[in-house]
């Protein structure tokens, strides 16, 4: 008996510790008869990576095999996502093992579009790798926006311990400038954010709005003079990880922007509320109608020329 307990307690640690290996990933995949692989989009933020890993999931849950993910290369970001949030993501580095399993494994979404409903491909004995593609349909992943949404907010919950935000009477609004300033048709004009802002207006259940934006924003934001009678509080820090979580605790509204950062931060947040106000530009980046990115039926559009 007296030898019982601890060894019981090392059993433990060291079935802990296998695991803890398995999950850093490495360079091998020894012993995995089937995978699916993730080969970032390049340009992609959180955003997008979000719908890749969406899709991932939703291929996982299907077959029962596991996801490796490729080193992000986007230079425009500083932060491993899919290390430090996609819990379901094994990282794995290149090497000629890695790469003659990708250049052999099965591609369903190659000819995919942006917005196009997928469907979900036959089984196969093969590997899966989603290759530079984005998926951003909604009705597509929306099974797997709960495993996404848990593991992430408690991450980044025990991140932000400081963030307060009262999120029953609380609404964000997203403007994103910076990098869309040089995209023709991504910046919204002011009209929308302002006719949203009237809408909020008779909505008593929202007292605060939070203005997010970069930090090189932030006078754009103030110069458009922005009519509303609810208190205003500004977000314009440069950890878009802060950002995207205060966003999400705002579950009385959501005003968006022509971003999937603004799409996921309404899903994890507003979009648990059934009784919040969520509104997004009828025209979508790609220049076509919101419509066709499946969003939730619920969430209002407001009509903009382009």
């Amino acid at each position: 008996m007296g030898r019982k307990t601890p060894y019981k307690g090392t059993r433990r640690r060291r079935k802990g510790s296998r695991r803890q290996r398995r999950q850093k990933g490495g360079n091998t995949l020894s012993g995995v008869k089937q995978c699916i692989f993730i080969v970032w989009p390049m340009g992609g933020g959180l955003g997008n990576q979000l719908y890749v890993y969406a899709a991932a999931l939703v291929l996982k849950r299907q077959f029962n095999i596991p996801i490796y993910a490729l080193p992000d290369t986007n230079t425009r970001e500083t932060t491993d996502y899919y290390k430090t949030l996609f819990k379901e993501c094994i990282p794995i580095e290149n090497n000629p093992e890695v790469e003659a399993r990708i250049n052999a494994a099965e591609n369903p979404f190659k000819d995919t579009e942006l917005l196009t409903k997928w469907s979900m491909p036959p089984a196969t004995d093969k590997d899966i790798v989603i290759r530079d593609k984005y998926l951003q349909n909604h009705s597509c992943i929306a099974p797997v926006i709960s495993d996404i949404r848990a593991p992430i907010m408690d991450i980044l919950s025990k991140k932000y311990t400081d963030v307060k935000v009262d999120s029953d009477s609380s609404c964000f609004l997203h403007v994103r400038r910076g990098d869309y300033v040089d995209i023709n048709g991504a910046v919204l004009p002011t009209s929308y954010y302002q006719a949203a802002l009237d809408k909020i207006k008779d909505i008593d259940a929202i007292k605060t709005v939070y203005m997010v934006c970069e930090p090189s924003g932030k006078q754009w934001c103030m110069d458009q003079g922005f009519k509303t009678e609810k208190k205003i509080e500004w977000v314009d820090t440069p950890d878009e990880l802060r950002a995207f979580y205060t966003m999400c605790l705002c579950r009385a509204g959501a005003i968006l922007s022509r971003s999937t950062f603004s799409v996921w931060a309404a899903e994890f947040g507003a979009d648990e509320n059934p009784n919040s106000a969520i509104f997004i530009p009828s025209i979508w980046m790609t220049g076509k109608s919101s419509k066709e990115c499946m969003l939730p039926e619920r969430w209002q559009m407001i009509e903009i020329a382009s």
